[in-house]
């Protein structure tokens, strides 16, 4: 079923987990449950790995010996594509919104100076409004210093990384049957997209009876919605997939991005300890926290019955807790 999913790596440890959150389904009166994707393996890469290994099956075809990708200060994706440079023995070259870190560096940045990458500071504004132009100029440096670089969007978001999640939801519904559970809703963070958009595709290309959930974690929901209608219907003209798209299955929960991205909140420390305590489940501050504050708050708006079994998609991001490690505890 579906050839163009099977042109990828695998480098994920097996299937990730779906468990019940026992005392917080007792709590909520609703029974929840987690999609362990921050286990994936790879170095905790969490989401990330699930698009990697499309984009690094396409590195390998077209003979790359150097990836470039882009991300704020703290990000995952850039982490990631740096651990998986590294190991097929490529340079990671990494556009990062910010400045350099005048003090010691803490969490993913750590870790991509531990791995020697090779970065490049931009400001946040210019990262976001021309993050192609920028991931372009930065390949077209390294071919002409003999390098064939491999260039990897934000967040590993386009029509390649969109795989990732169609298949990550064939393995939601497989795990449904092994477990006798049918999931009324799916809930997931949204960063640039590509997670939330990949789900969708699944659910439109199986007639998946499940509602599915994006929160937002910058910008706002509009945008999201526009961006992940443009996605899913680029990759079904990409495939010939004549399954139908409707943009209203997008649906977005807005108002949990707090201060700004990447920025914690009292009530997301709080949060974070409240799921540590009862389930021994990190969140981070960056994605999950937020994400989900947004699936409470439905819960506590009364979207769903009792009888309801709602999944939360834990994506990863334990990095990001030490990087913000004295905001959150003080």
């Amino acid at each position: 079923m579906f050839d163009f999913l099977k042109k990828k790596l695998n480098l994920m440890h097996g299937q990730t987990p779906i468990v019940k959150l026992e005392r917080l389904s007792k709590e909520l009166g609703h029974s929840l449950y987690v999609k362990r994707d921050d286990l994936t393996g790879m170095a905790l890469s969490g989401n990330k790995i699930r698009k990697l290994e499309y984009h690094f099956y396409q590195a390998k075809q077209q003979d790359a010996n150097c990836v470039v990708t882009c991300g704020g200060i703290q990000s995952n994706h850039a982490r990631a594509t740096a651990v998986l440079a590294r190991q097929f023995g490529w340079r990671p070259v990494l556009i990062l919104g910010g400045s350099e870190p005048k003090d010691a560096c803490q969490g993913n940045l750590l870790l991509d100076k531990l791995l020697d990458a090779e970065i490049r500071w931009t400001d946040d504004n210019s990262l976001f409004r021309y993050s192609d132009d920028l991931l372009e100029e930065a390949a077209e440096d390294l071919r002409a210093k003999g390098y064939r670089p491999y260039v990897i969007p934000m967040g590993g978001t386009d029509t390649t990384g969109l795989s990732g999640y169609i298949s990550a939801g064939l393995e939601i519904r497989e795990q449904e049957k092994k477990m006798h559970v049918a999931f009324d809703a799916v809930f997931c963070a949204v960063g640039t997209g590509g997670t939330l958009g990949g789900l969708i595709l699944c659910k439109e290309l199986i007639d998946w009876r499940i509602r599915i959930y994006g929160v937002n974690v910058m910008l706002d929901a509009d945008y999201f919605h526009d961006r992940i209608d443009l996605l899913i219907r680029a990759y079904k003209d990409e495939h010939t997939l004549t399954a139908a798209h409707h943009a209203k299955d997008i649906q977005m929960i807005d108002g949990f991005v707090g201060t700004g991205y990447a920025k914690s909140t009292p009530e997301v420390a709080e949060l974070i300890k409240r799921v540590a305590v009862a389930e021994g489940v990190f969140l981070d501050p960056v994605y999950t926290a937020k994400a989900f504050q947004g699936m409470l708050r439905q819960i506590d708006d009364g979207m769903f019955s009792p009888e309801s079994n709602i999944l939360f998609l834990h994506t990863g991001g334990m990095f990001g807790l030490f990087a913000q490690a004295d905001g959150l505890f003080l």
